[in-house]
């Protein structure tokens, strides 16, 4: 199906005959040169399993005429087209390749078995590498920014014209939301949001009982027990749901942003096994279907956490099941932060005071803690090869900063820590000299009226913190997203901790860690490894009971430091502002 707007591109060989000549190469040698890059493009998709994601130059010609049509600019003014040099059938195979090795791999949201390139939108393979051009250069990363910038206002413009949308359509919604919302700036975000909302509403409006308010997989009235394509479909389906639901849950948690989703609102079962999913063809498809059992619901399984039940252990569970049902598990503690919504979900546990609920939350964490820490070792013993147990590691890592995050959402207000810390704008909301003090006042006494949910919440961000410098190298966690904010959200935590915990007695001064106060503060960039390794180790070899004892000890400024240069590494606007905030604490003085 095609976006209403979109005008049919002109006959893409004609196109092609207009292309200007490169330099002095002769016509020749401009084919011979075409020819060899599909050679190796397929050469460079075999090794990756992805023999069907080879674009042609008839492909490109229509992917070009959509961009003709956007009329996208680089900021100096220069238009976008098919005289463009990185938008050579090279380039726009290596950003395909790029996002299929690099998003894909981490968010399986696209079949790629399935998927034919030739028969595919040309707004879904544009989004696919305006996403995989981020992972390259910084040349290629503003040259998807001015396409992405182009993208979405003429994308928007056509949305009304959309009765039903179709998958790929909304896949490619789903890519761009991505895009804007972690891998670009404050205005992309902005539109990031816009098409967030716009696929909240498109499959909630496709779910087939609008009566329940619940979100489900349209019904196809096929078997996709027999048809290898109906199945596909419809998983893909499931998963753009259930990505959606994902990210959405991250927003609320890490920015208070207004939730779309929760648990309660989605009625579809957890993703199928890796087995199934990565199944090459139809033939291996069949062959292992009819052994396979039905994914249980999603809402179901988090219940069951919930309530210490039910199939947890008989169920097989994967990784990528187990995130969602975390998220499911962070989604209700932001309906209960946010909302008071405990008697939705745990009834008479909603009875008690404050700790009650979180109580019952904190058991839950910890039990699939339990179930993932299962999953992990079973994994591990399955892996022989040196780079498969790099990639093991950082996913466990990322996952479990994940699992560290959601109990500091438990216990603490993840937006007054943002704010007592000086961000200026969270979520694109400025903060204001009112917001600030409330922030900081509130934040001081958590952590002084409240210290057993501050020691429990300063605990889990030391042991997320500890388990990234014992397992990865300069913070690189496989390339999810959520790792660099969570390591944030941590070293925020570990500061207020040991910050607001400081007396202003004299007693209290000389015990203090942070001697670079004193008149020494070339300690901070001549040792703020040092500095970082020794806050960490002091708190996460403690209990959260016993956590503030040693508090002389700590020093959370090495550790700012040392993140902040890892955030300055990362092309996202949110990943530079925390590095802003990061830096301003060192210089802030004790309460």
């Amino acid at each position: 199906m095609r976006t209403p707007t979109a005008s049919q591109p002109p006959d893409p060989d004609e196109k092609l005959s207009g292309l200007p000549s490169a330099g002095s190469q002769s016509k020749e040698a401009i084919e011979t040169s075409s020819n060899s890059a599909e050679v190796d493009s397929l050469c460079s998709l075999g090794r990756l399993g992805l023999n069907n994601l080879h674009l042609t130059e008839t492909k490109r010609g229509e992917i070009l005429g959509l961009i003709n049509d956007m009329r996208p600019v680089y900021p100096n003014g220069t238009s976008i087209d098919e005289s463009t040099a990185d938008l050579s059938l090279v380039r726009m195979q290596e950003y395909l390749d790029l996002f299929f090795t690099n998003f894909n791999s981490c968010y399986p949201m696209i079949h790629t078995p399935t998927l034919e390139v030739l028969d595919t939108e040309p707004l879904f393979l544009l989004s696919m590498i305006v996403l995989g051009a981020t992972y390259k250069e910084k040349e290629d990363h503003q040259l998807s920014v001015c396409l992405y910038d182009a993208m979405t206002p003429y994308i928007m413009s056509g949305v009304s014209g959309i009765k039903v949308p179709d998958l790929s359509i909304l896949q490619a919604f789903m890519v761009l939301e991505c895009y804007g919302m972690y891998r670009a700036g404050a205005y992309q975000r902005e539109n990031a949001i816009i098409m967030h909302t716009f696929l909240f509403n498109a499959i909630r409006r496709l779910s087939r009982y609008h009566v329940r308010a619940r979100i489900m997989v349209p019904d196809l009235r096929t078997d996709h027990e027999k048809d290898w394509k109906a199945f596909a479909y419809l998983e893909q389906y499931k998963r753009l749901i259930l990505f959606i639901f994902m990210w959405d849950t991250q927003n609320v948690s890490y920015y208070s942003f207004m939730p779309s989703m929760s648990t309660q609102s989605i009625q579809v079962s957890l993703p199928c096994s890796k087995e199934l999913w990565e199944a090459e063809d139809e033939d291996a498809w069949r062959a292992i279907v009819s052994s396979k059992t039905d994914p249980p619901m999603i809402n179901n399984m988090v219940k069951d956490f919930i309530e210490d039940g039910g199939s947890i252990w008989s169920e097989t569970l994967d990784s990528l099941s187990l995130s969602f049902i975390l998220h499911g598990l962070m989604s209700m503690c932001n309906d209960m932060v946010h909302f008071h919504n405990q008697s939705i979900y745990l009834g008479n546990a909603s009875q008690g005071n404050d700790s009650d609920w979180r109580g019952r939350m904190t058991a839950a964490l910890e039990l699939w803690k339990t179930k993932y820490d299962a999953y992990a070792m079973g994994t591990r013993q399955t892996i022989d090869e040196d780079s498969s147990l790099h990639e093991f590691r950082q996913e466990n890592v990322a996952f479990l900063a994940l699992y560290h995050t959601a109990h500091i959402v438990v216990n603490a207000d993840i937006r007054h820590l943002q704010i007592a810390a000086g961000a200026e704008a969270i979520f694109g909301h400025v903060v204001t000299s009112t917001e600030h003090e409330e922030s900081t006042k509130a934040v001081m006494e958590w952590v002084r009226l409240s210290p057993e949910s501050a020691g429990h919440a300063a605990w889990h961000a030391a042991q997320m913190i500890r388990e990234g410098l014992l397992n990865l190298r300069n913070w690189k966690a496989n390339g999810m997203f959520h790792y660099p904010w969570c390591l944030y959200i941590g070293v925020l935590t570990t500061w207020a901790f040991v910050h607001f915990s400081q007396s202003q007695t004299d007693e209290e001064c000389n015990r203090r860690g942070c001697h670079h106060s004193l008149g020494r503060e070339d300690i901070l960039q001549t040792q703020s490894k040092a500095l970082m390794h020794q806050t960490i180790s002091n708190m996460a070899s403690c209990t959260p009971a016993t956590i503030g004892r040693d508090l002389h000890r700590c020093c959370p400024h090495g550790l700012a430091i040392e993140v902040a240069k890892y955030l300055k590494t990362i092309r996202w606007t949110a990943a530079f502002e925390a590095m802003k905030v990061l830096e301003g604490i060192v210089d802030m003085e004790s309460p």
